[in-house]
């Protein structure tokens, strides 16, 4: 018999990852220009068991070095959409990223499927996705409207893996301005500590960690799993292939299959824009358009 004070390899907890990157834009004032540009507001949480972080961090660098991409480098999902746009100004406007000369489009999108096929090695990996459409929101404070998409990602971060007393959860963020940063540990932790509807949360660490995106593996994929369902609600064609394909299954779900509310949130509560994600992601994943 065990001590009371000692735990078998059945009652310990599990650690996990979960890394959070953002794509599109939010402004309190937005013009039509803007409204064009950025019609969403997205940021995405991927959880990921600790130990498949260990293991596919390895196969993840094995991808990179077959592509030749330096160490200090990175492939932002960005970068496709750059040199699609306009290759010889993404060139002349990055001087960072010259060992991509020799990259076609197809290479970037093969290089970016082949890490995202990494997830499905994963013993344990879920996405959750807070979404706001820009022209149907209200104004909000930018500073706010990021604390309602970290505040929705807790609660379901929580409330995932709190079937173990002893799981817990250490979130990662792509850093940002020292103020935004800054304000998003400070609105972390009030959340933590004065709770909401969830009272307690006992499986998150008690403070949020930053990383740069370059020295991330975890907020990389983060990174191309934000840009593909950007660009899949914006009925991108290869986006909606790739995030019907490599990443629905990933998105968090109830029992019975449901992802409005439990994957894919909509920042703020409105009725009418549930009822838009749901058509919308209905037929990306139902009939890929």
């Amino acid at each position: 018999m065990l001590p009371n004070n000692c735990l078998s390899d059945d009652d310990h907890g599990k650690v996990y990852f979960v890394f959070s990157d953002e794509a599109g834009c939010y402004r309190k004032e937005k013009s039509s220009r803007f409204l064009t540009s950025h019609p969403y507001f997205i940021r995405v949480s991927l959880i990921m068991n600790y130990v498949d972080w260990m293991l596919l961090k390895d196969k993840y660098t094995q991808i990179r070095k077959s592509y030749n991409i330096p160490d200090d480098k990175e492939i932002k999902w960005s970068y496709v959409w750059s040199i699609r746009k306009n290759r010889e100004k993404f060139f002349n406007d990055n001087n960072n990223v010259a060992f991509l000369n020799d990259f076609s489009e197809n290479d970037l999108i093969n290089y970016i499927e082949n890490c995202l096929m990494l997830l499905d090695e994963s013993s344990y990996c879920k996405l959750i996705y807070t979404v706001t459409i820009n022209k149907s929101c209200p104004k909000i404070d930018c500073l706010e409207m990021y604390k309602m998409h970290l505040q929705d990602a807790m609660q379901r971060i929580e409330m995932d893996i709190q079937n173990n007393i002893f799981n817990l959860a250490i979130l990662f963020l792509d850093s940002m301005s020292n103020n935004l940063n800054k304000a998003l540990r400070d609105s972390y932790n009030k959340i933590y500590l004065s709770g909401d509807f969830i009272s307690v949360y006992a499986h998150i660490k008690d403070s949020i960690s930053f990383e740069l995106s370059h020295h991330s593996f975890g907020i990389q994929l983060a990174d191309y799993c934000v840009g593909v369902f950007n660009g899949a609600l914006k009925k991108y064609p290869m986006s909606i292939e790739i995030f019907k394909n490599l990443l629905w299954k990933h998105v968090r779900k109830s029992i019975d299959g449901k992802y409005l509310g439990f994957g894919i949130i909509e920042v703020p509560k409105n009725p009418n824009t549930r009822d838009y994600l749901s058509k919308r992601i209905d037929s990306i994943v139902n009939t890929g358009v």
